[in-house]
């Protein structure tokens, strides 16, 4: 029981320390907006419904970085070679 406080306490400390850190604050407001998907639509972080989010973010993501290669390379891999610029 004393280790859970302490543990507990530990927890606190890193959290007030680090408040102010952006990284954290990303965090809290992923969980907070995951709560609060979960109470306005039940069964939205069922795992079947966050495995289809995921696949969708890993298309985008691919093809994301697809166009990014287009937009600063200018070019397109393997479909020749690239346009040299202006």
């Amino acid at each position: 029981m004393g280790e859970e406080k302490n543990r507990q306490a530990s927890n606190l400390q890193f959290i007030k320390k680090n408040a102010g850190s952006s990284q954290v604050m990303v965090y809290v407001i992923l969980v907070v907006l995951l709560l609060a998907a979960q109470l306005m639509s039940p069964g939205y972080l069922k795992p079947t419904h966050v495995a289809g989010i995921l696949r969708l973010a890993s298309f985008m993501g691919i093809a994301a970085i697809g166009h990014a290669d287009v937009c600063v390379g200018r070019c397109v891999c393997g479909a020749g070679k690239p346009v040299s610029p202006r």
